[in-house]
């Protein structure tokens, strides 16, 4: 993830050469680990069968280097006049603590904020998310999960630039933006505590910066008061969660995202 930074002891951006450096554990009867680089070759490979090109990725590793979190571009695959990126998040753990996942995504090039989707429509089975824990068959399980997510990218796509180009014709006053704020925090999309920064950063896409460091993060494209407007308001606030913890991030952009699809898409 660009600008990721993991603050728990032993973590912090690696290349790809150190993140497929660290020891895979040896397996046992009830533990198959999968090493870095065999989730990525198979990742890449794929892909590569579905005529999708990978970046170079993003890595963090964490826990003394046996949690790996990554994201990666979906070359080619822009969205909304090259508005959005499509992108790949990616997990893995060596020490027990977390199954394997990834998950479909997207990046907003104006302001660099990411967000990733657990769903791409309804009743077509595009989830978008898979999930496999290291137990035994990984390899097969896992494989089979990700020829399923990847035979349905194309309809995960347009779900999204669907989506998206929907929020942009929605308008909203500040009432229903601060309303759906609340929802948000209800529904654990964000933290409580993260109400009255969204709400600030909703109204300050209107008024604009009042000094040298506001203009930095000032981007005019979102004075529109849309849901696209707020849906870009959350996702700023979120490039906090993303640098620190973007395992808790992607899983609160999923909720954000859901909340979204039943607010906008489903009425």
């Amino acid at each position: 993830m660009e600008g990721l930074l993991l603050d728990t002891p032993g973590s912090g951006i690696v290349t790809m050469e150190q993140a497929f450096s660290i020891p895979t554990p040896e397996a046992t009867n009830t533990y198959s680990p999968v090493g870095n680089k065999d989730l990525w070759d198979m990742l890449s490979r794929i892909a590569d069968e579905r005529g999708l090109e990978l970046g170079t990725p993003h890595i963090g590793l964490a826990n003394k280097g046996q949690r790996m979190f990554g994201s990666v571009e979906i070359v080619n695959q822009n969205q909304l006049d090259d508005e959005v990126r499509m992108m790949l998040g990616f997990r893995n753990s060596l020490d027990k603590t977390m199954s394997i996942g990834i998950c479909f995504g997207s990046k907003v090039f104006v302001c660099s904020n990411m967000c990733f989707s657990g769903y791409a429509s309804d009743g077509n089975d595009a989830t978008g998310i898979v999930h496999q824990r290291h137990q035994s068959d990984v390899f097969g399980n896992l494989e089979m999960g990700l020829n399923e997510s990847m035979d349905k990218f194309e309809v995960f796509k347009n779900y999204q630039e669907k989506l998206y180009n929907r929020l942009k014709e929605i308008s909203l006053s500040d009432e229903q933006a601060y309303h759906l704020i609340i929802q948000a925090a209800r529904a654990e999309a964000i933290n409580n505590t993260d109400c009255m920064t969204i709400a600030n950063e909703w109204d300050f896409q209107v008024t604009g910066p009042t000094n040298e460091a506001e203009e930095e993060r000032w981007h005019p494209e979102f004075t529109p008061r849309t849901a696209w407007s707020l849906f870009n308001a959350f996702t700023e606030q979120a490039k906090t969660y993303q640098q620190k913890n973007p395992l808790k991030a992607n899983l609160r952009s999923i909720k954000m995202n859901s909340l979204f699809h039943q607010q906008y898409m489903t009425n």
